[in-house]
């Protein structure tokens, strides 16, 4: 519900509707603690502030203040402006919004809170396509970020580096309508795929595997390493 006034500065006057459900306030004219507290007053169950500010700067902040002084018992996040603004338009929409918060059930590969280069590993147990995430946050003086993978040389191949054979490949978005699954039968390589399966010795230059159909079998022993994927 978006509170009124905006930007919570004072009292919410739509306390009725507020009650029981998440407040959206716009960032400005008072401290991030007196807009929770307004919000928790009018009923509210949490509370999310949306950036003011459009620039490329204005990205969410750390929000200060001190619950343990305000009597603060609610969450309260922030996020951007652009998505701020979306937020409002689906709120003003025919179907509304539904906003819910709790704990995280994504898997958190690692995480960390120092200047220095942080490791982390994985072990991908099933053959397939995972979504994956990178999130930084700058409170203040120099950083910077790289994702990429070290091979058992301890070399580091960036992600999606074009000039790299051996970079792992990530995908913005999954075209429907193929699958591709491996498994291992007497020693060969079994795929099952749908669609039509490309090969590659390295990362680059796929080309389609000539009358490839489903179940492919890789035989024990074929020499070189080999990779493959599916496309529609």
């Amino acid at each position: 519900v978006a509170s009124i006034p905006a930007d919570g500065a004072s009292a919410l006057t739509n306390a009725a509707a507020m009650a029981g459900n998440i407040a959206l306030i716009d960032r400005g004219a008072v401290t991030f603690a007196t807009k929770i507290k307004n919000a928790q007053n009018a009923g509210a169950v949490a509370v999310i502030i949306a950036q003011n500010a459009a620039n490329a700067d204005a990205m969410p902040i750390l929000m200060g203040g001190d619950a343990a002084v305000t009597g603060i018992t609610i969450p309260g996040v922030m996020i951007s402006k652009s998505d701020g603004d979306a937020l409002k338009a689906l709120i003003a929409s025919p179907t509304g919004l539904t906003v819910k918060y709790g704990t995280d059930e994504s898997t958190t590969l690692g995480k960390a809170d120092v200047n220095t280069t942080t490791l982390f590993s994985a072990a991908v147990s099933t053959p397939g396509l995972y979504p994956m995430r990178l999130i930084n946050f700058e409170g203040g003086g120099g950083a910077s970020v790289e994702w990429y993978s070290i091979d058992d040389t301890g070399v580091r191949h960036l992600i999606n580096d074009p000039n790299d054979p051996f970079a792992l490949q990530s995908y913005s978005a999954v075209s429907s309508g193929t699958s591709i699954s491996l498994s291992m039968v007497n020693g060969s390589v079994v795929i099952q795929f749908s669609g039509i399966l490309q090969s590659s010795p390295t990362l680059s230059g796929f080309t389609d595997v000539p009358g490839a159909t489903s179940p492919y079998t890789v035989p024990a022993g074929s020499p070189g390493r080999m990779f493959f994927r599916a496309r529609p």
